[in-house]
């Protein structure tokens, strides 16, 4: 899901904003990419730490 909220919707939103600019959606847009994006982080962050060595 964070891939999707991180890099789909955003996509999507500007592509469709190219032709009218309705800066709410602009907003919404980074909105999503950067909770996407903290979301995929903290995935990668956590999920190393939780296999086990041994």
């Amino acid at each position: 899901t964070a891939m999707i909220l991180g890099y789909i919707i955003p996509f999507f939103i500007a592509i469709g904003n190219l032709k009218e600019e309705n800066r709410t959606l602009i907003k919404f847009a980074a909105l999503t990419a950067l909770i996407g994006l903290y979301l995929a982080k903290d995935v990668w962050l956590k999920i190393p730490q939780m296999l086990s060595l041994s």
